[in-house]
C-alpha cells in the first residue's frame, strides 16, 4: 500500500474517531426522541397506596393512609382533606409525556430531576413490612427544571433513568396545612337562634331578630346594643378558620381556656368553643351537642313539608356526632381577629350612654353651687371682663 493511501486511511479513521466522540458526546445531551403521548404513570391503583410523600429533606409532607381516609403525619396525624388526597392521585394520574429526552442518569442532574435538585418529589408507597420501616415504592415522580419555549417540565419516574418533557405539569404545595380542611365551621346568620359569650369577669347574650337585627338581651338600663358590632359577634361561627392544630396533651403547656363561645342553632345544635391565649398566640377547642330528637317516627299522612323536617332534624343529629368525632382532643390556633371577635366585652357591644340633659333656665358652662371662686349659699355677680364674683 502507498504512502498516500496509508495518509488517507489515518484521515478516514480520525474523522470516524472523532465522529464517534460528537456522537458520544451528543447521546448524554438532552436529544429527542418523539413518541405518542401516554401517561406517565401507569398501573397505579389507589387501593395499594399506604403513604404519600411530597417533597424532600425538610420541606416533607407525610400523608398515610388510616381508616378510610388519610392522616397528615406532620401535624399529630390530624385527618387529611379527602379532596386533596384525591387531586394528589389524579393529578398524578394525569400526567402525560411524548417526547423522550435521554435515558442517561447522567443528565439528571442538569435537568433538576434528582431528589436533591428536583423542584417537586411525589412518592406512593405500599404497607411497609414493619412498621418503623418506609413502604415499598409503587410510583414516584420527580419533577425538575422547564422544558423552555415549548412549555412544560422535564419530568422523570423516579425508579426510571428515562426523562421526560410533561406539558401539564401540576404543583403540589409543600406546606402541611395544605392538606387539611382548615375551615373549623361555617354557620350561617340564618341558622342561629342565639349567642352566649362567657368569660371571667362578664356574661351576656345575643339574640337574632327579624330584619336581620341583632341585640344583647337583658342590656344595662339606658344603654342601646350598637347594631355593627353585635352582628360581628353573632356571625363569629361563619368561616370560622384556623392557622395550626396540635394534639391535645398534658404534657405540653396548654393556654388557660378561660373563656367561652356558645353558639346555639334553630335545629338544635349547640356548638361551643373554648378560648385562651398564651404568649400572643390564640387557641381555640371545639365542642358540640344536639338537642334534637335523635330518632323520628313517620306517622301515616304526614306531609312532605313534616317529612323534610324530620328527615333535617336526623341529619342535623348526624352532623354534629361527625363534628364531636373529628375535632375531640384537638386544639387550634387562631388568629387574633377571629378571637377578638369571639370575645367582645359587653361594653363594646353598647352605644356610649347619652350625656344627662341640661335643666330648664341654666346654661352650659354656668357655675352652680361648688363652682370654682364661689361660695356655699352665696349669689354670683358679674365682675371684670365677664367673671362671676360673690356677692359681698
Amino acid at each position: 500500500m502507498s504512502n498516500r493511501s496509508l495518509t488517507i486511511l489515518g484521515v478516514v479513521a480520525a474523522a470516524m474517531l472523532a465522529w464517534a466522540i460528537v456522537q458520544s458526546h451528543w447521546s448524554r445531551r438532552p436529544g429527542g426522541e418523539s413518541g405518542g403521548v401516554r401517561p406517565l404513570i401507569q398501573g397505579l391503583l389507589p387501593a395499594d397506596i399506604h403513604s404519600i410523600v411530597i417533597g424532600q429533606g425538610k420541606e416533607t409532607v407525610t400523608l398515610r393512609r388510616e381508616g378510610e381516609g388519610f392522616v397528615l403525619v406532620n401535624r399529630d396525624n390530624y385527618p387529611a382533606a379527602n379532596r386533596e388526597i384525591n387531586r394528589i392521585i389524579t393529578d398524578c394520574l394525569d400526567m402525560t409525556v411524548g417526547r423522550r429526552v435521554t435515558g442517561d442518569a447522567g443528565n439528571h442532574a442538569e435537568l433538576e430531576v434528582t431528589e436533591e435538585k428536583a423542584r417537586t418529589v411525589v412518592k406512593f408507597l405500599r404497607v411497609p413490612a414493619q412498621a418503623d420501616q418506609p413502604g415499598e415504592l409503587i410510583a414516584g415522580v420527580l419533577i425538575g427544571k422547564s422544558a423552555g419555549e415549548g412549555g412544560g417540565a422535564h419530568v422523570r419516574l423516579a425508579n426510571s433513568n428515562d426523562v421526560y418533557v410533561c406539558e401539564n405539569v401540576p404543583w403540589f404545595s409543600t406546606s402541611a396545612l395544605s392538606w387539611v380542611d382548615q375551615q373549623l365551621l361555617n354557620v350561617s346568620r340564618e341558622q342561629l337562634a342565639r349567642v352566649k359569650v362567657q368569660g371571667p369577669q362578664e356574661s351576656y347574650t345575643l339574640e337574632g331578630e327579624p330584619n336581620n337585627v341583632v341585640r344583647v338581651a337583658e342590656a344595662p338600663a339606658g344603654r342601646q346594643s350598637q347594631s355593627s358590632a353585635c352582628e360581628q359577634a353573632f356571625t363569629a361561627l361563619g368561616g370560622l378558620r384556623f392557622n395550626d392544630v396540635q394534639r391535645q396533651s398534658e404534657r405540653t403547656e396548654s393556654p388557660v381556656f378561660d373563656r367561652r363561645y356558645i353558639g346555639e342553632l334553630k335545629d338544635g345544635t349547640v356548638y361551643t368553643c373554648e378560648l385562651g391565649s398564651r404568649a400572643d398566640k390564640y387557641y381555640l377547642k371545639c365542642g358540640v351537642k344536639f338537642l334534637g330528637p335523635t330518632e323520628v317516627r313517620v306517622g301515616q299522612g304526614e306531609s312532605a313539608e313534616q317529612l323534610k323536617a324530620k328527615e333535617a332534624q336526623l341529619k342535623a343529629g348526624e352532623a354534629a356526632q361527625r363534628f364531636a368525632q373529628r375535632h375531640q382532643g384537638w386544639v387550634y390556633e387562631i388568629s387574633k381577629w377571629q378571637y377578638d371577635r369571639m370575645t367582645k366585652p359587653l361594653n363594646d357591644l353598647l352605644e356610649k350612654p347619652q350625656s344627662a340633659p341640661v335643666p330648664a333656665g341654666s346654661s352650659a358652662g354656668s357655675g352652680g353651687p361648688g363652682a370654682a371662686g364661689a361660695e356655699p349659699n352665696q349669689p354670683l355677680r358679674a365682675g371684670g371682663g365677664g367673671s362671676a364674683e360673690p356677692v359681698e
